[in-house]
């Protein structure tokens, strides 16, 4: 009893070594942008604002922030109808068909980031979408589709058709039978794909520098830039404000997930 109880003791302290070691990079940027001082100095006496104000009090860093925002919930919400269709088309598909067509979908992932935005690039500028919300927009959502089509086809396995057809044998509409039999089940799926989308999103930088314009730059392009400039502790800001804004959407998520599951 002695052995087994000392060996979880020491499964718990590895695992909790891990956390640290994985959570210490971001407690660290968050306490950044409360020092008083350019630098981290660690234990500080006063914690100050000094930072947000700038962040707050500076039009570049808001308008990256907004186009974060705009961006990541518009390739979100996109991503979450297309790839929901996408896989509900996928499970009327042989399984043979259907594997292949799911390695297609994938392709996006799975090709490297810097080759899929110089051929976006090479694609939306012709189209003038380069430069542009939209062509933003559309890249993001892109990258985005897969994660839904996998997240949703998962959920889509164990899903019996016979709940389908009975909807329709009692005078249901496909419409009707999608909002109130299949989308139910499948919402839990949708969620967790939409949270990957926003937090993918919000955080792509690459596809982002390539389609981009000055008035387009997301807040991560605008955190490079940052390094550049010398705006260190403003730069922990904006990190610490991708955090929360991470932290609030998987809250919502969450909620919502268990809302609707009760």
């Amino acid at each position: 009893m002695k052995t087994v109880t000392f060996g979880r003791s020491l499964i718990g302290a590895f695992c909790l070594l891990i956390l640290v070691y994985l959570l210490l990079p971001v407690v660290l940027i968050v306490l950044l942008s409360f020092s008083p001082t350019r630098f981290l100095d660690l234990p500080f006496a006063k914690a100050s604002l000094e930072w947000w104000r700038g962040f707050a009090s500076s039009p570049s860093w808001l308008m990256s922030l907004g186009n974060s925002l705009i961006v990541a919930s518009a390739a979100t919400v996109l991503a979450a109808t297309l790839g929901t269709m996408a896989a509900l088309g996928l499970k009327r598909l042989s399984r043979r068909g259907a594997n292949i067509m799911r390695v297609v979908f994938a392709m996006p992932l799975i090709t490297p980031t810097v080759v899929f935005a110089v051929s976006a690039f090479l694609t939306y500028a012709p189209l003038g979408l380069a430069g542009s919300y939209l062509g933003l927009i559309i890249a993001h959502t892109a990258i985005g589709t897969p994660l839904i089509v996998l997240t949703v086809s998962a959920v889509l396995e164990g899903y019996d058709e016979q709940l389908s057809r009975a909807a329709w044998s009692l005078g249901a509409s496909r419409f009707t039978t999608f909002r109130l039999v299949t989308f139910p089940v499948i919402f839990n799926g949708v969620l967790s794909g939409s949270f990957f989308v926003f937090a993918l999103s919000l955080d792509e930088v690459v596809i982002s520098s390539f389609l981009a314009g000055p008035e387009q730059r997301t807040l991560p392009l605008r955190l490079f830039s940052g390094i550049k400039d010398g705006d260190s502790p403003v730069m922990a800001v904006a990190a610490t404000i991708l955090i929360v804004l991470s932290l609030a959407f998987t809250m919502t998520m969450h909620l919502l997930s268990r809302k609707k599951t009760r």
